[in-house]
């Protein structure tokens, strides 16, 4: 059901759209720093963030990389596939890590 959905992008969506979507949709546990795309490789799938983050990491010829963006509920992996691309020369890595405290009056 659309009205459970956390990402942005797909709440936003018209219920025909995500009709179209949704029997494709599947959820996915990833681990921290779990590599989504890889540079200048074929993107497999696109992934709609729902909690946490992906960093978006430019690298150059010499490995190098730099990260240039976050992906969150807002947005999603893979946004050349929207452009009719099919690869990127950035690497995305899910970012996402929970640390917690206990509360200070306790």
């Amino acid at each position: 059901m659309q009205s459970s959905i956390r990402n942005r992008l797909l709440a936003a969506m018209s219920p025909q759209d995500f009709g179209g979507l949704e029997p494709k949709l599947q959820a996915v546990n990833l681990d921290v720093r779990a590599v989504l795309e890889k540079p200048n490789q074929a993107i497999e799938y696109v992934y709609f963030i729902e909690t946490g983050l992906a960093s978006e990491i430019a690298v150059n010829q010499d490995r190098e990389k730099i990260e240039v963006a976050h992906v969150g509920p807002e947005g999603l992996v893979g946004k050349a596939v929207v452009l009719g691309l099919d690869r990127t020369p950035n690497e995305n890595v899910h970012a996402s890590e929970r640390k917690r405290t206990p509360h200070a009056g306790r």
